[in-house]
């Protein structure tokens, strides 16, 4: 097919397009004008007669109630109870009369409300559910009087449900005398089922009622509320005002319905039928449709004849065209079929040869690329790119952790929001100024930037310019350096601290034979001058200051590490309770809040009581100090498990952390890298010497103590303590304790610590191998004690495995051992039988200590 006919082609598809469609629309245009017509005429006769039937019910059912009225009012029990009454107005014959209204009522549930009025005064006589309104039904007996015998009154509400109800009314008679009114309120309810008959009117058919204040009166449709009010829609306006006759309208739930209305003016009552236009006019849509889809199938049969004609032309330029696409969206695999004889082979041939090369350099790109971010994701240099205006551009994993940001927090920012300082060349910036992104092409400078805890962070850096999409970018690449810096600022403060000590030590010592010697002369000369001479009291003054002068040796002594070290058992609660009972008198007249929270350790470790009291005492003292009126001290304590990696630079073990944290005036920065500094100090009348000594007993017990603070919020101390070296392995005791844990693993393990206590262990998995065990040996007194787990996989679990070792008879006082701090089991473990609970994690003192206190060692 040359040019001329394939654009002949397109012309002629689309002229057939164009008429196939104008045929449809006018076919169904056509349609829907006079089938729609005649649509709407057979829904007018449908509704127009449902509605004649349902309107004969209506009026029938009324009147077959108002002649059951007048056969109540006949009733011989009714007019004999009631003539009682009327003769003598007791108790009694109330109560008799009451009992036949209430038998009559019951076998005539149409009934809402059935009333007897007195004649004369309209008074309640009896009712089945009268409001107790004596005056309210003189209404009935005023008409009475008039003549009117027995007669229907007009839809109202009920008194009692206020419910839509028609009420009759007949006169009870003693021969030509009227004694009262028996009043029958009927209940509309009683027509739905002829109201809720839709033969005829499909499944949106319906039919209801509307009183003279546009209310539906009767419970005919599930999906709308009891009686409705102020319902509104065309039909129900024209009802409403007298008028009848059928239309198109919305309805009151603003559907488009077809309705036929009618005012029942002996009851003012509005009888509604309608049936919504949308089913009304469904058959004209389904022919419409039939219409729309003869045309489709007539554009798409001359369309595949038309296709068939242009095929061995048309496919080889769409699939160039397709693959082209494809190509330009990233797909670099897509190929092309050569067509055999045909003028477009060498074409499409050369294309898949072009795509081929492209795929090769693609893939090789994307190699490179993914080995490179490979290297930068998981680095731990800190690498960054940022525009000449400092926008962030790109920004390392390894940034985002140290700062704890995710990417989106940082990517879009400028760096200036982060970085406090720069350095280079000897000169610092705090901010960007005059510095531009040259000034750091191939420079070494220094960052100091603060994570989102706060934290500083020491970077030592170098940049790089370079060029990307035709703009320079600067690339940042460097190395946290702050644990370094800072071990290396606590080596150094170590080391003068250790020099310090020595000195100081010595002079303490001098010191201390010195004011030995001044005292002991003190002494003396005071047996040798009379009591009451003027000298006494200047000797007494003189030993005093002496005195005080023995309390700073002393407490040069406890800097100099003078005193002989005693490690023992402390735990550090009572220390710091005791410290803050001291100060309780300050405390509470500062309106001090003070929150302590140790969970459930003791916090015991192996030190030095004397020492960690001084520690303590300091860092305490100055927490308090700092606080004014209405502060808050918070003190928390916990086990913490160390690794080599861990950020507090301490070996590898189990520590005891302590937080405390003020409320405080906070200490500035510029003053915080000295405040280990001896007789370095921030407050008046300080000897400087309160946090040297407390830095000095945590590296003594071989941890340490960080401080940071911020102006205007406080100030947190971080203390890390060594629970405590267990070395050698005490004698064996020749007790044997069994272990029941399915972890094998850890029975390994718990084993070993007991080998190191003097005991030896047997393991087995559940209560019931444990019994087996017991059975094998034939002796219930071979174990000393019984370890088991509280969560066993592969039998029971530790509760009801004891419970199967007490049911044999084996009496071993048995330990829990969980990891689970909050079960009931654990907080009741005696009910249970157990003599005690370990919590897992636990130390070899720990263990240790729990066997000494089940007298096992």
């Amino acid at each position: 097919m040359n040019r001329q006919q394939l654009k002949f082609f397109h012309r002629l598809a689309i002229h057939l397009f164009i008429l196939t469609a104008v045929l449809s629309v006018s076919m169904a245009l056509v349609n829907a004008v006079f089938l729609r017509s005649e649509r709407i005429d057979a829904a007018r006769e449908t509704l127009m007669a449902s509605s004649a039937i349902k309107k004969n019910l209506l009026l029938r059912w009324v009147e077959d109630q108002h002649q059951h009225t007048r056969f109540l009012a006949s009733n011989q029990d009714l007019r004999e109870a009631y003539r009682a009454y009327r003769e003598n107005h007791s108790t009694r014959n109330r109560i008799l009369l009451q009992r036949v209204i209430d038998r009559v009522a019951a076998y005539h549930p149409q009934s809402e409300e059935l009333l007897v009025l007195d004649n004369p005064g309209g008074k309640v006589a009896a009712g089945s559910r009268f409001l107790g309104k004596d005056d309210y039904y003189t209404e009935f007996l005023t008409r009475t009087l008039q003549g009117a015998e027995a007669d229907l009154l007009p839809v109202s509400p009920s008194p009692f449900s206020t419910k839509p109800v028609i009420t009759s009314y007949v006169t009870i008679r003693d021969q030509s005398r009227i004694l009262g009114v028996l009043v029958n309120r009927l209940s509309l309810s009683w027509v739905d089922g002829a109201l809720l008959d839709v033969t005829g009117l499909g499944k949106t058919g319906r039919s209801y009622l509307v009183d003279g204040v546009n209310t539906l009166i009767a419970d005919t449709f599930e999906e709308e509320e009891a009686y409705p009010r102020g319902v509104r829609s065309e039909g129900i306006d024209y009802a409403v005002s007298g008028k009848s006759g059928w239309g198109e309208y919305l309805d009151y739930r603003g559907v488009p319905v077809v309705g036929v209305y009618e005012w029942i003016d002996e009851y003012d009552i509005a009888l509604i039928s309608e049936i919504e236009t949308a089913e009304v006019l469904a058959p004209v849509r389904q022919v419409n449709w039939i219409i729309l889809g003869i045309g489709s199938v007539l554009f798409l049969l001359f369309s595949v004849i038309a296709y068939g004609f242009a095929r061995h032309l048309m496919d080889p330029v769409a699939s160039l065209s397709s693959a082209a696409a494809e190509m330009e969206a990233g797909n670099f695999s897509v190929r092309v079929p050569e067509p055999k004889g045909s003028e477009l082979k060498p074409l499409s041939s050369a294309f898949n040869t072009m795509a081929e090369r492209i795929q090769n350099l693609y893939q090789k790109l994307s190699q490179s690329e993914q080995h490179f971010r490979s290297l930068v994701e998981h680095t731990f240099d800190v690498i960054t790119v940022h525009d000449t205006e400092g926008t962030i551009l790109y920004i390392s994993p390894s940034v985002r952790k140290m700062l704890g940001y995710r990417r989106e927090d940082l990517e879009g920012k400028n760096i200036w929001e982060l970085i406090d300082t720069l350095t280079v060349g000897g000169r610092t910036f705090s901010e960007r100024g005059n510095l531009n992104p040259s000034d750091l092409n191939g420079r070494d400078f220094e960052l100091l930037v603060y994570d989102k805890n706060n934290e500083p962070h020491i970077i030592e850096a170098k940049g790089a310019v370079i060029e990307q999409e035709n703009e320079q970018r600067l690339l940042v690449n460097g190395r946290d350096v702050s644990e370094q810096r800072r071990a290396a600022e606590e080596h150094e403060l170590g080391r003068r601290f250790d020099s310090l000590a020595h000195v100081a030590g010595k002079v303490a010592h001098d010191f201390n034979n010195i004011i030995a010697g001044v005292v002991g002369n003190l002494n003396m000369a005071q047996l040798s001058v009379p009591a009451g001479h003027e000298a006494n009291e200047y000797i007494r003054e003189s030993l005093t200051a002496s005195l005080k002068a023995r309390e700073l040796t002393s407490t040069l002594l406890d800097y100099a590490h003078g005193r002989p070290f005693s490690r023992e058992h402390v735990a550090l609660p009572p220390i710091i309770n005791k410290i803050l009972q001291d100060e309780e008198k300050r405390i509470h007249d500062s309106s001090l809040e003070v929150k302590k929270d140790f969970g459930r350790t003791g916090m015991e470790i192996e030190g030095d009581r004397h020492r960690l009291h001084l520690m303590f005492l300091e860092i305490l003292t100055n927490a308090l100090d700092s606080m004014e009126r209405d502060g808050r001290l918070e003190i928390k304590g916990e086990f913490r498990r160390l690794y080599q990696e861990t950020e507090e630079d301490l070996d590898t073990g189990t520590y005891a952390a302590i937080l405390i944290r003020d409320s405080g005036k906070g200490i500035p920065a510029e003053k915080l890298p000295r405040i280990f500094d001896p007789f370095y100090t921030t407050s008046e009348g300080s000897a400087g010497m309160g946090l040297s000594l407390a830095y000095a007993v945590a590296r003594e017990h071989g941890g340490t103590l960080r401080v940071s603070s911020v102006i205007g919020e406080g100030t947190e101390v971080k203390i890390y303590l060594p629970v405590g070296i267990e070395t050698g392995t005490s004698p064996p005791t020749g007790k044997k304790v069994m272990i029941v844990d399915d972890d094998p693993q850890l029975r390994s393990l718990l084993g070993k610590m007991l080998e190191k206590i003097g005991l030896s262990a047997e393991y087995v998995e559940s209560g019931e191998a444990a019994v087996e065990l017991y059975e094998r040996k034939g002796d219930k007194t071979a174990y000393s004690a019984l370890v088991i787990d509280m969560v066993i996989d592969a039998g029971s679990g530790g509760a009801e495995a004891l419970r199967i070792l007490r049911e044999k008879g084996i009496t071993a006082p048995a330990l829990l051992m969980t990891g689970y701090s909050s079960d009931p089991v654990v907080d009741n473990y005696g009910s249970y039988g157990f003599v005690n609970v370990l919590l897992k994690p636990f130390t070899l003192a720990e263990l240790r200590k729990t066997f000494e206190g089940m007298e096992i060692l």
